[in-house]
């Protein structure tokens, strides 16, 4: 059994973030791997993977061995988003510093570009559902949307963002926030939010 002060809820589900950590370092390349969890919304609903390789690997390869070995492994809820790192920040108790992680390969790939993005999202929302405001938090269904709609915002989204917009992935975060943070990280990695991002250059260097 792992310790209480390291079990976390996602999506209601208790999860021992010691384990998958174990499950991840079962792999030959893997020297160690914090998980943690992505409350950013507040309410934890994903588990997020800081991996530090033994050596020099190739991400493509490496990054589909993690995902095989995490479905072989793990439940569905409990497969982390995987992040490669070049070192792991400790604090002064010995504990890696999951601050800094978060804010350095996490948080601030939506940064720039979430916020235009959520404003983009509310206003096709709000001129295909005819209304006068919606909040950013506001689900696209619950405020009466079809699936038929999404399609036509999404068209519209494409057209005004000029990236392409997966059909799954906005069918999966039908909030302009959830639906804003999932698509800037699509457009920055090129790869749906459900499934491990996948960098195009060399692992990112702490600052």
């Amino acid at each position: 059994e792992g310790r209480i002060d390291n079990q976390v809820k996602v999506n209601g589900v208790r999860i021992e973030l010691e384990y998958v950590e174990k499950v991840l370092e079962t792999h030959g390349s893997i020297d160690r791997a914090v998980v943690t969890t992505d409350t950013s919304t507040g309410v934890a609903k994903k588990l997020i993977a800081f991996v530090l390789v033994k050596s020099k690997f190739e991400h493509k390869r490496l990054r589909k061995e993690l995902t095989i070995l995490a479905k072989n492994k793990l439940s569905a809820h409990m497969s982390p988003v995987i992040f490669f790192v070049s070192e792991l920040p400790m604090k002064g108790s010995g504990k890696a510093d999951i601050g800094l992680l978060m804010q350095t390969y996490y948080k601030e790939i939506s940064h720039d570009i979430d916020k235009d993005l959520t404003k983009v999202i509310c206003d096709v929302f709000q001129n295909y559902l005819g209304l006068e405001h919606i909040s950013i938090n506001d689900d696209f269904f619950e405020l009466g949307g079809t699936s038929l709609g999404m399609f036509h915002c999404i068209t519209e989204i494409e057209q005004i963002t000029k990236n392409i917009v997966p059909p799954t992935l906005a069918m999966r975060h039908s909030t302009p926030r959830a639906f804003a943070d999932a698509l800037s990280r699509f457009i920055k990695f090129q790869i749906i939010d459900e499934e491990p991002p996948l960098t195009s250059n060399d692992i990112p260097q702490l600052i």
